[in-house]
């Protein structure tokens, strides 16, 4: 059960201010134990849970694809980068070439990722196809 503790704080002669150095009384709040409880999800919940992990590994996917474009000298802020996938979105190819490269890079690894069901193998055709991708260059089209 959850519950409110009374504490003191002895003070640390070494702190910075005043106040880390002076001991005093305050209260932690101690919360329920999660470990072994079960909890229940209805579908709708279930279903906005899913969406939300999906999105978060499409974040977490697109962060590395541009962290790795760093590494290959591809530097490109995010505004840039988000004026660039707009464009993209509605038709018209960005102009910036770093941004269209930057793009082309998080487009191969979100293939990649997509084409590899959880649990199954990598194989050489999914391989080559994404450094197909990679290498196609900004705004080429991806040749059948």
């Amino acid at each position: 059960m959850a519950s409110l503790q009374q504490r003191t704080w002895s003070g640390d002669g070494t702190g910075i201010t005043r106040r880390d150095r002076r001991p005093c009384t305050y209260e932690a709040y101690l919360p329920d134990q999660l470990q072994g409880r079960i909890f229940s999800i209805d579908g709708d919940v279930a279903a906005e849970v899913t969406r939300a992990e999906t999105a978060l590994a499409r974040l977490l996917l697109r962060a590395e694809s541009v962290a790795s474009s760093r590494i290959e000298g591809l530097e490109v802020g995010g505004r840039r980068l988000l004026h660039a996938d707009a464009a993209q979105r509605h038709g018209i190819g960005p102009r910036d070439v770093t941004s269209r490269e930057v793009l082309g890079n998080i487009d191969a690894m979100t293939w990649a990722v997509d084409s590899v069901d959880s649990g199954e193998d990598i194989t050489l055709d999914i391989l080559l196809e994404t450094h197909r991708r990679l290498l196609a260059g900004p705004g080429w089209p991806y040749p059948p």
